[in-house]
């Protein structure tokens, strides 16, 4: 096969898999920080501690197992494992309301939501993204990626466009057992349809010294441009995660509307904001991706304090709309910037 295409077993896992994760992490990131403060406790510290644990949890198991990943030359039983549990823990997250007192409840939210994230980092983070790249070549990558954007792009406008609906009208235990079934459908069938790379094999290192190579003080200095962006993405991606988790609970419970309508104004300003922004993007070779990147940062704090005073529909759909295609322009500004940085060392 040519090396400018993929095989259509390879789109359809790709496919199969990036919906899986994304609709599970779009699920995690919004109806779960939902599902604790509406039914087990009104208080945002506890959605602040889930977040932030749960972020921990990731950016750890990303780390370490993909290194052991690399190390052991395995991918599938990664995808495999990660996936099977990553159905099973999203669909208990809500039987913590089963437990008391309120404390012990809100204990195993937390703990639950960190168990989840520990096997969809596996699955996703650490396994899914390499896998990608071991099956593709520098000249079908592309392809690959628009695979796993039209993923993320399906998977926001099913999770938004129907959860508050579900949840209105079945319950929030419903709603997680049909996202388990949904992330194990996709998921597992993607992960049996994988086959080993062939061009994987194991490092005869540990995974302590794989990871010492990484982040080694000549490495980091060869590639210092590449450590600054991935720097300033973190920040970044910082600064959005403590604001983001909250937009549902802010709709719903300080601009009054109800979640299925909540859902509905993110989801138009979603369709919205991707319909723009590959248009937009081209702009990007125009003025400079690093020129985009802090415009666009610039805009968002100003962005944000508009939203936090505003007090119509209207504004609020505005706002979102143009945070999100500030967002896709920060990522791709990013992501754009770092591929060249790995060209150019």
């Amino acid at each position: 096969m040519s090396e400018t295409k993929i095989s259509s077993r390879n789109a359809v896992l790709i496919f199969l898999m990036g919906l899986a994760g994304n609709i599970a992490w779009a699920v995690e990131n919004q109806y779960y920080n939902v599902f604790m403060y509406n039914v087990l406790t009104p208080e945002p510290i506890y959605v602040s501690i889930m977040v932030a644990l749960t972020a921990i949890v990731q950016a750890l198991v990303a780390i370490l197992i993909g290194a052991y990943s690399d190390v052991k030359g395995k991918r599938k039983p990664f995808l495999l494992i990660g996936f099977i549990c990553w159905t099973i823990t999203t669909a208990i997250f809500p039987t913590a309301a089963f437990l008391h007192p309120l404390m012990l409840a809100i204990a195993f939210a937390i703990i639950y939501d960190c168990i989840m994230t520990f096997f969809g980092a596996m699955a996703f983070e650490s396994t899914y993204g390499a896998y990608v790249v071991d099956i593709t070549t520098v000249h079908n990558r592309g392809k690959a990626l628009g695979i796993m954007q039209l993923t993320m792009a399906i998977s926001t406008l099913l999770v938004y466009g129907i959860s508050g609906f579900i949840i209105q009208a079945y319950g929030y235990f419903f709603f997680f057992y049909f996202v388990g079934v949904l992330v194990g459908i996709f998921g597992i069938t993607g992960a049996v349809m994988a086959r080993e790379p062939q061009n994987l094999k194991p490092i005869d290192i540990s995974v302590i010294e794989h990871l010492k190579s990484t982040f080694r003080r000549e490495n980091i200095s060869e590639n210092k441009d590449c450590f600054l962006v991935l720097t300033g993405a973190f920040f970044w991606t910082l600064g959005f995660n403590i604001f983001f988790p909250f937009i549902l609970i802010y709709l719903q419970h300080y601009m009054g509307y109800p979640l299925e309508v909540a859902s509905i104004i993110v989801l138009v300003a979603f369709i919205i904001s991707i319909s723009a922004a590959y248009p937009i993007g081209v702009y990007i070779d125009k003025i400079g991706r690093k020129k985009v990147a802090i415009i666009s940062i610039i805009l968002d704090s100003f962005g944000l304090l508009l939203f936090a005073i505003s007090g119509t529909i209207v504004m609020v759909i505005i706002y979102i709309l143009k945070k999100n295609m500030d967002n896709f322009q920060d990522i791709l500004s990013y992501l754009l910037y770092y591929f060249q940085c790995l060209q150019d060392h």
